[in-house]
């Protein structure tokens, strides 16, 4: 593709089922209309989000990457959106495992190269997207990353106080966000080791972070473009967490299709 004078295609929308297990994950595929096989990008939504995301962030990226030429699937991990099983029982390794299930469907799927899949992660699913990333090596083709939850346990603890934090303890679930959250999801998370995740990632990485983000403090993304080896790491200015403004979502768009034509040339 060429930036300066790029293609617009036409697109087309379908919704898929995927398996993973005993659990059915639903989602949607956005095609370009185009005789040839293309790049695809898997997304994984944030904490108690879904395939469309907080202010429709998700269906806009997609779209607007799909008309670039990329082929985007979105889906809700189990336990969230329309996918099968319950939040509670939800935990990033489950979500790893499910965004694997989607990546393995996504390699025989018509119209798509199966070697030039890609992954972007928002909030809690760039932790995801980082460690089902380390599990496929070099068959990824990139990694992107907006505003990485990594470090999210002592995001959740700081709410975990006094009825809560007793309710867990003695029950093994507590509410917060207004989801259920199991004691087995504090347990797997203790168990990730993000350090170690982070050496192991040898393709190309984009960190896009904004500086006004409020849910997940910005300085975690400069500590995590430290420990990924050529990274590259984007600070938007100002926007928030879901990068509400216009402006912002203009910025976003620009700085993954750059990342995205970067090595495609």
């Amino acid at each position: 593709m060429n930036e300066s004078n790029p293609i617009r295609y036409s697109i087309r929308k379908h919704t898929l089922e995927w398996r993973r297990e005993h659990v059915t994950l639903r989602g949607i595929v956005t095609m370009p209309v185009t005789d040839h096989s293309v790049p695809a990008i898997i997304f994984g939504h944030g904490f108690t989000g879904h395939k469309a995301e907080a202010n429709f962030m998700f269906k806009r990226l997609s779209d607007a990457l799909a008309k670039c030429g990329y082929a985007t699937i979105r889906f809700d991990f189990a336990g969230s959106g329309e996918s099968d099983g319950e939040f509670v029982e939800m935990t990033v390794s489950t979500e790893v495992q499910d965004m694997l299930a989607v990546w393995d469907a996504v390699q025989v799927m018509d119209g798509i190269n199966p070697k030039r899949v890609s992954l972007l992660g928002f909030s809690l699913g760039g932790v995801v997207s980082l460690l089902a990333a380390e599990q496929l090596g070099d068959e990824l083709d990139r990694l992107m990353l907006l505003c990485p939850a990594v470090g999210f346990q002592d995001i959740l603890a700081r709410d975990l106080q006094g009825e809560k934090l007793h309710h867990l303890l003695q029950q093994g679930w507590v509410e917060l966000y207004g989801q259920q959250i199991g004691q087995s999801f504090f347990d797997d998370s203790a168990a990730l080791c993000i350090h170690d995740t982070c050496a192991q990632i040898h393709i190309p990485v984009l960190i896009v972070h904004g500086t006004n983000d409020g849910v997940v403090p910005p300085y975690i993304s400069h500590r995590l473009h430290n420990q990924v080896i050529g990274s590259r790491l984007v600070w938007l200015d100002g926007a928030d967490h879901i990068f509400s403004q216009s402006e912002h979502a203009v910025q976003l768009l620009d700085e993954l299709i750059h990342f995205l034509q970067s090595d495609a040339n």
